[in-house]
């Protein structure tokens, strides 16, 4: 069963590579005149900053927060609220009812009880009188959300509505009027709130879900649809740019530390490609005790393999053929009933993508395996699936690979998560599944993110990459830094 997986043997590749993470080395120490110079640079760089914070109109008209809505919906909550989210929104109610714009970070591993705190941020904007939108990446996760908002608000009088791009002409135009009237307290919404002619009578929060999906100009257009409008971001994992700019930017950063009570880590195990058939047997004797398993492949046919899914596959030549959905359920077809398997990308019809996973989230749903691509990183909440497997893993990011594990360990049962690596994998490759392997600690894997890949311009809306000194080099000072 799985509790005795150990595929990742002495014999393994990855373990036989192990000396190849260890000795990549930063480089040595800049002499003292380097350092001299180096120091002047970030110098210069931290002015800037000061200077731009002085003279960002961060300033707005204090807010009269009244805690009746609030003390209602905790109330009404059939468990306690965790330490670290009590913590969280007293952070977030001081900075909005402050004369100063809120610009914070809300970071949590899956399950911390972040959407909670995203509701409770809501309320305390709703009790002065003013909107929220809460921008999703998926409309997937925009319907969970408004699900949740909903089952979460039903007893109090709380107008929520969701905005989708698939909302008809009649449905945009009824979402911008009751908007401009102030008749939606709460908007869930996808890109589609980015238009310009979404407007909101009093926009006072702008709530940014699994934000490393968002650019910094889309975020910058959903606050610019209001006045005084205070920003949360959330994710389980900060990209670089936002852990750079809780450490020296105007951003301010809240932790949830703690996870509800009798959750477990999970395990992470790193296999070859070539033991996928042990695996399918595995997989098979789980399903049949009832369990549920995502297996998540880069591509949805073989069309789609001609190009690498994202910038980290430099490495791996294009004829490296990736695994892909639709090859996947007709191997897996083979060795388990059809009726136990099902498929959801990203090509698929919202409404399809919805059945399917209505079906496999049903506990007397049929549907015990789902093969998918990314579609599912974010926006799905299924507590009893504890096996993931991800096929091609040396072919994501840090975060990514941290979000799609995230999909199970949703409740107390242990969870397993499977990364697969294809025949040619690389020094990068071998660093990224080495860290996942051994953390699920969020902000450590989003720090050695930063290390492999950059922070992005602290100044400016570059997303990757390190700001460009001229002498000095970040990596050579992280003690200074970080």
């Amino acid at each position: 069963n799985i509790p005795k997986w150990n595929f990742a043997s002495k014999d393994d590749k990855l373990n036989n590579r192990d000396n190849d993470f260890n000795s990549i080395k930063i480089p040595g120490e800049f002499n003292k005149a380097n350092e001299r110079l180096s120091y002047d640079e970030f110098l210069a760089w931290q002015f800037s900053f000061m200077l731009a914070k002085k003279f960002n109109k961060n300033q707005k008209k204090k807010l009269e927060l009244t805690k009746d809505l609030l003390k209602q919906f905790i109330d009404n909550l059939h468990f306690s609220l965790t330490n670290s989210q009590q913590k969280a929104i007293d952070e977030i109610a001081k900075e909005i009812s402050s004369s100063k714009k809120m610009l914070r970070l809300l970071q949590g591993d899956v399950g911390s009880g972040k959407t909670l705190v995203a509701i409770a941020s809501c309320l305390q904007v709703i009790s002065a009188q003013k909107q929220s939108c809460v921008l999703c990446p998926t409309t997937v996760l925009a319907k969970q959300h408004f699900k949740y908002f909903k089952d979460f608000l039903s007893n109090l009088d709380i107008k929520i509505e969701v905005l989708t791009s698939s909302a008809t002409k009649k449905q945009k135009s009824n979402i911008i009027k009751n908007l401009q009237g102030q008749n939606i307290d709460i908007l869930i919404a996808t890109h589609a709130v980015l238009e310009d002619d979404i407007k909101f009578k009093d926009l006072g929060l702008a709530i940014i879900d699994e934000q490393h999906r968002f650019g910094v100009v889309q975020r910058l257009k959903l606050v610019s649809k209001g006045r005084d409008v205070d920003t949360l971001l959330m994710s389980a994992t900060p990209i670089p740019r936002s852990l750079m700019m809780s450490f020296y930017g105007d951003m301010d950063i809240t932790i949830l530390n703690e996870k509800p009570k009798n959750r477990q880590l999970i395990t992470t195990s790193v296999i070859s490609q070539s033991k996928s058939i042990e695996i399918c047997d595995a997989i098979k004797r789980n399903i049949f005790e009832g369990k549920k398993v995502y297996w998540i492949c880069p591509a949805i046919d073989s069309k789609s393999v001609k190009k690498p899914e994202d910038h980290f596959a430099k490495e791996v030549e294009v004829e490296d053929e990736l695994e892909n959905v639709t090859n996947k359920y007709n191997e897996l077809s083979k060795i388990i009933n059809k009726e136990y398997l099902a498929i959801i990308h990203g090509q698929m019809k919202e409404k399809e993508k919805e059945e399917v996973m209505n079906d496999f989230a049903n506990c007397e749903g049929k549907a015990k395996l789902l093969i998918a691509t990314t579609v599912i990183e974010v926006g799905i909440d299924v507590p009893d699936a504890t096996i993931i497997v991800i096929e091609n893993a040396e072919r994501f990011g840090l975060a990514q690979l941290h979000q799609i594990r995230g999909r199970v360990g949703r409740s107390d049962k242990k969870s397993y998560c499977i990364l697969l690596y294809g025949k040619k994998l690389g020094k990068s490759g071998i660093r990224r599944l080495s860290i996942l392997k051994n953390s699920n600690d969020g902000f450590y894997i989003a720090e050695q993110d930063l290390k492999i890949r950059g922070s992005g311009d602290l100044i400016g809306t570059k997303q990757s990459g390190f700001p460009n000194f001229k002498i000095a080099n970040l990596l050579n000072h992280l003690s200074v830094w970080i």
